[in-house]
């Protein structure tokens, strides 16, 4: 039987497949540009860039929100004619865009111009995000779940934010993917070994209260890689010199450090303004960490997504205080207790093979896509041309 040909996904995004980025970026890349089954093709605009770089340097000055609310309502109106360009020259079978930023909202109005099926990925709550004026929110919101609505197929990466989108039946879960890796197991001896990867502004304010606690403690040890952490004066200078942060690190560099740590914290906020981001939201950090088989460490208020998926089954050491010192106390119990820490690790390699397994999440959204294409051919015919 010859293999069935490979298909062509438009990219119309404000988050693109990138090797070098962390998060959204590199799930996207692992997806559509790793995957020997995917042709993709990303609209690239020096428009937009320019925007980017423009709200960039105004971010910190009073006239950020106009910017973004600038933005947000110009979305639809720049790169129509580039993205009908491509369409006509690329040919693709269906557009693929993340409810993130923007150009998510070029996407649906694309898709459905040319009559094109729409894979939309919600990776968080982006309106709690938005920069946008108050007056706005409303809207920003309801063109959120909308994209949802009009998408063939919308892919949700935790249970909780197919929830909060009512659950309509185009919504599929689809955790995001990992790399694939060789499990490593550390060697117990001397202090516990423990190490953080990601976002450093959102959650450094928590990780630097981690470091601290765990600075008085010889029995457990924080590391910490990640770009721009929001800390304190002179805290970042003072965890580098203890080598403890480490600073931005590519994905193929962080898997060979990892090898040296005994167990992978995960953070989320306990922040109530962040509850729906937190609920909806599931890290790929932890995905990431479980396919080294090391045990789970999860720091974050009960209702988010990953204590709510590690109390199936006790996957994963979850602490619901947000005081670091019950953090720290509890890391000191799991060092001290090698039983824990061997439940743990097993734990993690069941996820590994099970929930985060890449191939079965590769298999996933590849249904996901084909299940939009064929959704559109049965509902009208599918013609690649503009509607006038």
């Amino acid at each position: 039987m010859p293999p069935l040909p490979r298909k062509r996904v438009l990219v119309i995004s404000s988050v693109v497949p990138d090797e070098l980025a962390l998060g959204g970026s590199l799930i996207l890349k692992r997806h559509l540009v790793d995957n020997p089954d995917v042709i993709s093709h990303v609209l690239r605009s020096a428009p937009i860039r320019l925007l980017a770089k423009i709200r960039a340097r105004l971010k910190r000055t009073r006239l950020h929100r106009l910017v973004s609310n600038l933005e947000y309502l110009s979305a639809c109106l720049v790169n129509e004619k580039l993205a009908d360009r491509l369409i006509q020259e690329f040919k693709p079978d269906l557009i693929f865009s993340v409810a993130h930023g923007w150009s998510y909202l070029l996407a649906v109005k694309v898709s459905r111009r040319w009559n094109l099926p729409l894979v939309m990925l919600y990776q968080d709550w982006w309106p709690d995000s938005a920069d946008v004026s108050n007056f706005l929110c409303p809207l920003v919101e309801r063109q959120f779940r909308h994209a949802c609505t009009v998408s063939q197929v919308a892919l949700c990466v935790s249970v909780g934010m197919q929830v909060e989108l009512r659950s309509p039946p185009n919504c599929v879960v689809l955790h995001d993917i990992p790399s694939k890796v060789s499990l490593q197991k550390s060697s117990r001896g001397g202090c516990y070994r423990i190490v953080y990867f990601g976002n450093l502004h959102e959650y450094g304010p928590m990780i630097e209260n981690a470091l601290r606690y765990c600075l008085e403690n010889p029995k457990i040890r924080l590391e910490v890689f990640g770009p721009a952490p929001n800390w304190s004066p002179r805290a970042e200078d003072e965890f580098r010199s203890m080598g403890l942060y480490h600073g931005l690190v590519s994905p193929r560099e962080i898997q060979k450090q990892i090898a040296r740590f005994d167990a992978g914290l995960i953070v989320m906020r306990f922040d109530e303004a962040m509850q729906r981001r937190m609920r909806t939201s599931f890290p790929s950090k932890l995905i990431e960490m479980a396919q080294f088989g090391k045990p789970l460490v999860i720091w974050g208020p009960e209702y988010c997504s990953a204590v709510q998926w590690a109390r199936k089954g006790g996957r994963a050491l979850c602490v619901t205080d947000p005081n670091p010192c019950v953090l720290g106390a509890s890391l000191e119990a799991l060092a001290a207790s090698p039983i824990d820490q061997d439940r743990l690790a097993i734990a993690a390699c069941q996820a590994a093979r099970t929930d985060f397994n890449p191939e079965r999440i590769r298999t996933q959204f590849m249904g996901a896509l084909e299940s939009a294409i064929k959704h559109t051919y049965a509902a009208k015919p599918f013609v690649k041309h503009a509607c006038h």
